[in-house]
């Protein structure tokens, strides 16, 4: 078992070391949204090497989702997305172990569905439930990567308990962001989902975030700009 474990991720011992990686595997991650965001953040941490998720979606996949949503082709047209996400980490590694809950997050199912979960992952789309997300995982003590896109742009930042990041990126009473006007592509969700599941691992693997509390890394494919930006 051992050696299978080592030969799978082999590549991976340049850049951790296999104590870092047997920790990986003893960890939870919870990913809030199975689409856009976080069909790539289960794809990345499950060929990383995370051995435990939580994954939670009430929607199912629709023709508008073939654009962008690795887990969304014409077969699974229908399906839940929570259930896909199971599928595809088994299809990699049927060792891994997943807990589906296929229904939305709300304030009432939240605490059920972040128990025993070391980091979260937020990948909703809209933005009562990531207040949800934040106020339940604050109380839990559970840290949040955020992470939003528009067209070619988008946000990746770390959310720690008792932080009120949310409050200074969203206007109260905003519902969506600027993708409902700019739209959302393919290549700006993978590339947000990398930054989000980057993240995701330091914290799992107990190294320091690049983002300190407060700063927003903002990202434009567009123009190729970059930039970290403090709201605090």
């Amino acid at each position: 078992m051992q050696d299978a474990f080592t030969a799978r991720f082999a590549r991976n011992f340049e850049a951790i070391s296999k104590d870092e990686q047997t920790l990986l595997w003893e960890k939870r991650v919870a990913v809030l949204g199975c689409g856009g965001l976080g069909g790539y953040v289960v794809e990345y941490l499950c060929r990383f090497g995370a051995g435990r998720f939580t994954v939670c979606d009430g929607d199912v996949f629709e023709p508008s989702n073939l654009n962008r949503q690795l887990l969304c082709t014409e077969k699974t047209i229908g399906q839940n997305k929570a259930e896909a996400a199971k599928a595809r980490i088994s299809a990699i590694n049927n060792a891994a172990s997943v807990t589906v809950f296929s229904e939305r997050m709300t304030a009432e199912n939240a605490a059920v569905i972040l128990r025993e979960c070391d980091v979260a992952v937020c990948a909703l789309d809209t933005v009562s439930a990531r207040r949800i997300l934040a106020e339940v995982a604050g109380a839990l003590r559970i840290p949040v990567i955020l992470g939003a896109i528009a067209g070619w742009c988008g946000q990746v930042a770390v959310l720690r308990p008792g932080e009120r990041l949310l409050d200074l990126l969203y206007l109260a009473g905003e519902e969506h962001g600027e993708e409902t006007v700019l739209g959302n592509l393919s290549f700006t969700a993978a590339f947000c989902a990398a930054l989000q599941a980057s993240e995701t691992a330091k914290l799992l693997l107990g190294r320091p975030s690049a983002l300190r509390g407060g700063e927003v890394l903002q990202f434009d494919l567009l123009q190729q700009l970059f930039e970290k930006i403090n709201l605090c």
